[in-house]
Formats: structure tokens, C-alpha cells, sequence
């Protein structure tokens, strides 16, 4: 077995067995000779025709050797250029040469070379370990990708860039620098990524609304700089986008609704003084006091009117705009006229509320706002010199007030107006319960309060019921004929038929006074009266009544039993064994109808009727009819 050593290219050949330094290696190596090995064989040697070849056992006993010679000799070399190191460079060669040894600055290390073929195990473990090595690498690699793109704001912002799922710190700073170059269409999509994951952040928000406002989209900026306001009221960068917003598209009124606003919510004085800059002044107004001087209009109650006066700086261009009923001054107002500078606005009596603005280039100033009662005082109530309660014969009643009032009154239980009876002498109470309600009116129109009293009248009336006596002018229903109505009448403006039933069929005829209509039985006989309407005061009704009479003269002119009326405002005035009857009826809304009934068989009934529109007669029906 042999080894070789390389000493600057020299080849030294050395037997093992020369080496006494080695023999404790061979020595340890001894139990690895195959001669030793029991149970197994010693190897033949090699003939002249087949060379000697190394077992692998051998092999390695020879490496194992030849790596202790070689660091022997390497120790050796570095003990005597140490040695050496002391010596001036001349000595140190010449030691070397002496030796047989190159300087030490020319001594060159080449790595050792195995003899004979490398074990398949060295091979194998060297790629499992490169495969583990590349793995490890792979992993740190990945690990340290994953932790940059989630954990750096640089690869977030990569992400973001990418279209990727990004913070929302990215997607800002993405858009920003979109507007920064100019691409505002890219800017707006990465701010709405950026507003998707934090809806309500208030530099997102108006990014994203600076980013509309350059993309004209004028609506959804306003949207976003109002919800910035909504959620960060006490910001003021907000209101200042969404204020110069509105002072471009002339939304001017809106803009001061604003900065009223933005006063209120922030601290910025920029804004007051922006208003200050912006908003008229409130304008004054202005009434006569006693000495005919002009001063404060303050509001409260007044029991006489007056006149007021509306002042604002005209010269600084300022207009006037009010209302005097409450409405909202600025979309309903009036402009302030000239003539109005110059009489005023007249408030007579009633209740107003004043609202009035001044507006300038279409800015309006804070409302002018005054409520004024003017009540003027009211006449006291009429009164009645028959006292209330309870009579056995028919009373007359005498009303009376105070000087230079009118009084207006009712006995049908509706409440008096102007439009009712006006009282000029004393009237008599009907029989039965009568209440009679009264008012007195002043030169000014005032109406007092209402006066009510009751009255019961117990004593019976010799006023007869209704009988077939009672006609309207010389008429006799169900004898009067057609040709005697048109001779007496005149043609009618229309004839029609107006159905029939088992007693025959009827024709009407239609006059301007009203109708009337007729039965025609058949065969030679002449169609007959039987109904009459009409709204005319010619025709005279029975017992001297008609259209236009009073409720009191109709009800006068019948029998009246002075029944009570039910709930529904009826009232029995009379009703016979023989089948007579009588009701009143109140309609409401000043309507009362009168009706009287009598009965002349079975089911044969003749009906009048009087119907009453404010306490007067409107119209009359007088007619003939069977019942089922």
C-alpha cells in the first residue's frame, strides 16, 4: 500500500511500513485486516496476470493513513515557518532551501485525492443533503416573500398595484399617486377599494371626493364630502370642499346653510368669517309709536292695527323677501316694493306671523321673525227680557245689546251667523221647547259671543192638522187636468214620460218655476195632477204659506204638539189615530225639511212638503201617491 504527499509538485513515494508515525494508525487498523476477520477466507493475491487491487477495507485503512501523514507534514511546515517568521527574509530562505522547502509565501495547500473509486454512500448522502438545502432555502425564500408583500406598507402598495386584495393604506396611497399623474378615472376605482374596507375614514373620503370632483362627477362628491360630515362633523375640510362646491354650481342658499352649519360643528373661524363675508344682514322692521316716530316692531298683542316698515342695506345691493302668515320667506316670500317703502304693510286684525330674509347675489341673511296679535274688542253678547223657563201660554221675546250692533238669531237650535234672521222686533215662542240662539255684529264687523237660551211653551195650540182643503193656488191634486195646468201655466220648456205602475202611466212636464206631473189612467180620460215641485214665490201655498216664509210662519201655521226631537234632529209635531202626521227633520248645514202627511185610504197618501235653506222656505212639494 502506498500514499503519495504532494511538497510543491515534488512526489514523495513512501511505504507504509516506513512510517513509524503511522504504525498506531495501522496498528488501530489491525482489526480491520480480512485476515483477521473470523470465519472469513483470507484473499489470495493477485497473479502476474491479474493486478493487485485494494479491498475497500484496505482502501480505507490506506486513507485513514495517508490523512495523518499529511497533517503531520502540514503541522511540521507551519511549526518551522513560525519559527522562521523571526528571521529576516534572507535567513528564512535560506533555512527553506536548506530543507528542501519552499518560503512560506510560496507554499501552496492542494486538497487531498483520494486513491480508488468514492463509496456510493458519499454520493448518496451529498444530494440528500443539496435536496434539503434547496428545500430549507425554498422555504426561507417563501416565508420571507409571504411576510414583505403582508406585513411591508412597499408590498402592500405592490399588492394594491397589482389588483390584488391589499390593506386599505394601500389602495390610498395607490390612488393618490394616480392623481398625482393624472389618471383620476384609476384614482377613483383604487379610493372606492380604499372606502369599501373602511367606509367612514375621513381622509379616504375626501380623497374620494376630490377624485369626483375632478372627474366631474359633482353628485357623488357631494356624497362623499356629506358623509365625511356626517361621521367627522367636527373636521373642517369637509365643509370647505362641499361649500366651494355649491358657490360654483350658484347653490348659494345651500352654501350658507352650510357654513351655518360648519360654525356650529367646528371651532374654524374661517367659517364665521365666511358668513360675515357672505350672508346679509338681518333685516329690521320698523312701526309708528305714539309720537309718530319709527321704532322697533316688536311682536305681542295689539287691540288696534298698524303699520310696519321692512329696512336692509339697499346701497350695498341687498333685497327684502316676507311673508306675513308664517311660509318659508325664501321659496314663498314677496319681494319688498317700493310702494311698500314708502306706506308700508298694513296688518289689520287677526294673527300674523312676519318672516322676512335679505338676499344678496343670492345669499340670504338670517330670518326676521315677529308674531302679532291684533284683537280688536268685541261687542258684548244680546241679550233676552224674558227669562229662561217654563210658560203655559205662547210668550213673545225682545232682544236687546249694546249700542251700534245688530243682532242675529235662531229658534231651530243651528248656530246664528250673519247670514241668519236679523232681529227687528219682538217674535213669539211656538208651542213646545224652543231654544233661541243670538249674536250681536258691530260697525267693525266684531261678532260677540253667543247667546243661548231656552224656552218651553206647554200650551196646546187650536191650529188644525192638515187636511184636503189645503191646496197650492186653485189646484186640487187628482182632479186638476193637464190641458187646465197648460192653459193656466203656460207651455212647459220640456214633456217626457215619467214611468208608470199598475195605476196608469205619467208624464212630466218641466216649467222654470219647477215640474209637475201627471197620471194618465187611459182610455177618455184627461191625465191629472198629481205632483207639484216648485221654487217660485207665486204660488201660494196652503194657510198663506209659500216659498220664502219662515220656518216660525210654516210651523205657526200647522199644529205643533211640541214634541221633543231625537237624536237624529226628528221631531214628531203631531200624529192622529186617523192617520195624519207631521215631522220636522233637520238636514244640518242650515237644511230642515217639514212634512205633513195625509192619509186617504189604505195606501193613498197626499204629502206636503217644505224645505228650508238658513231658516226660509226653498222650495215646495205638494203630491199624490200610493204606497206598496
Amino acid at each position: 500500500m502506498v500514499a503519495k504527499v504532494m511538497h510543491n509538485g515534488n512526489t514523495v513515494r513512501n511505504s507504509v511500513d516506513e512510517l513509524p508515525r503511522r504504525a498506531p494508525a495501522v496498528r488501530r487498523n489491525n482489526s480491520l485486516n480480512p485476515a483477521t476477520i473470523k470465519g472469513q477466507e483470507q484473499r489470495p493475491r493477485a497473479t502476474a496476470q491479474e493486478p493487485l487491487r485494494p479491498s475497500r477495507l484496505e482502501a480505507d485503512e490506506a486513507s485513514s493513513v495517508l490523512r495523518e501523514v499529511d497533517h503531520d507534514a502540514q503541522t511540521e511546515n507551519h511549526r518551522s515557518a513560525r519559527s522562521m517568521g523571526s528571521m529576516p527574509q534572507t535567513e528564512r530562505l535560506k533555512e527553506a532551501q536548506s530543507k528542501n522547502m519552499p518560503p512560506l509565501r510560496m507554499v501552496q495547500h492542494k486538497p487531498y485525492q483520494p486513491i480508488g473509486s468514492v463509496p456510493e454512500r458519499a454520493n448518496r448522502f451529498n444530494w440528500i443533503r443539496m435536496s434539503l438545502v434547496s428545500f430549507v432555502c425554498i422555504a426561507v425564500m417563501t416565508v420571507g416573500v409571504y411576510l414583505f408583500l403582508s406585513q411591508s406598507d412597499t408590498g402592500q402598495f405592490w399588492l394594491a398595484s397589482m389588483g390584488r386584495d391589499a390593506s386599505m393604506d394601500a389602495y390610498r396611497e395607490l390612488g393618490r399617486r394616480y392623481m398625482v399623474e393624472g389618471s383620476i378615472f384609476r384614482a377613483i376605482r383604487a379610493f372606492e377599494i380604499a372606502q369599501s374596507k373602511a367606509p367612514n375614514d375621513l381622509e379616504i373620503l375626501i380623497d374620494l371626493g376630490k377624485a369626483y370632483r375632478g372627474n366631474n362627477q359633482v353628485k357623488e362628491a357631494e356624497l362623499a364630502f356629506t358623509r365625511a360630515i356626517q361621521f367627522w362633523p367636527a373636521y373642517s375640510e369637509p365643509y370647505r370642499l362641499i361649500i366651494d362646491m355649491m358657490q360654483e354650481q350658484g347653490r348659494n342658499y345651500e352654501a350658507s346653510q352650510c357654513v351655518q352649519l360648519a360654525i356650529e360643528k367646528t371651532e374654524d373661524e374661517y367659517f364665521s368669517n365666511l358668513y360675515n363675508q357672505l350672508i346679509p344682514s338681518v333685516p329690521d322692521v320698523e312701526k309708528l309709536n305714539r309720537k309718530g316716530v319709527r321704532e322697533f316692531a316688536r311682536g305681542g298683542r295689539f287691540e288696534d292695527v298698524f303699520t310696519i316698515w321692512l329696512t336692509c342695506d339697499e346701497s350695498n345691493g341687498e333685497k327684502i323677501f316676507y311673508t306675513l302668515l308664517g311660509e318659508d320667506p325664501i321659496k314663498e316670500g314677496k319681494e319688498y316694493t317700493e310702494e311698500e317703502k314708502e306706506e308700508g304693510i298694513l296688518l289689520d286684525e287677526g294673527a300674523w306671523r312676519l318672516r322676512a330674509v335679505a338676499m344678496k347675489d343670492e345669499m340670504y341673511s338670517d330670518e326676521q321673525v315677529q308674531s302679532y296679535s291684533i284683537n280688536k274688542p268685541i261687542p258684548d253678547m244680546p241679550k233676552s227680557r224674558l227669562p229662561s223657563g217654563t210658560y203655559d201660554t205662547q210668550r213673545s221675546v225682545a232682544l236687546y245689546a249694546s249700542k251700534d250692533t245688530v243682532i242675529y238669531y235662531t229658534t231651530d237650535g243651528t248656530a246664528p251667523t250673519i247670514e241668519s234672521t236679523k232681529y227687528t222686533e219682538p217674535f213669539t215662542l211656538r208651542i213646545g221647547k224652543t231654544t233661541v240662539r243670538a249674536i250681536a255684529v258691530n260697525i267693525e264687523g266684531k261678532i260677540s259671543n253667543e247667546f243661548s237660551v231656552d224656552y218651553d211653551c206647554k200650551v196646546r195650540t187650536k191650529t188644525t192638522t192638515m187636511s184636503e182643503k189645503d191646496v197650492i193656488d186653485d189646484l186640487v191634486l187628482n182632479k186638476t187636468t193637464k190641458a187646465a195646468f197648460i192653459k193656466t201655466y203656460g207651455e212647459p220648456s220640456s214633456e217626457a214620460a215619467d214611468g208608470k205602475d199598475g195605476h196608469g202611466s205619467y208624464i212630466r212636464l218641466v216649467y222654470p218655476f219647477g215640474h209637475a206631473v201627471f197620471l194618465d189612467k187611459g182610455g177618455d180620460k184627461e191625465p191629472v195632477l198629481v205632483e207639484l215641485s216648485t221654487k217660485s214665490s207665486a204660488f201660494v201655498g196652503p194657510r198663506k204659506t209659500g216659498v220664502g216664509i219662515r220656518m216660525e210662519d210654516i210651523l205657526g201655521a200647522f199644529r205643533d204638539s211640541g214634541g221633543d226631537a231625537n237624536e237624529k234632529g226628528e221631531r214628531v209635531l203631531y200624529t192622529m189615530t186617523d192617520g195624519r202626521l207631521a215631522i220636522y227633520n233637520d238636514l244640518g248645514d242650515n237644511l230642515a225639511k217639514v212634512s205633513y202627511y195625509l192619509k186617504l185610504d189604505t195606501k193613498l197618501w197626499i204629502e206636503l212638503s217644505y224645505y228650508f235653506e238658513n231658516g226660509l222656505v226653498e222650495h215646495m212639494e205638494w203630491l199624490r201617491y200610493y204606497t206598496e
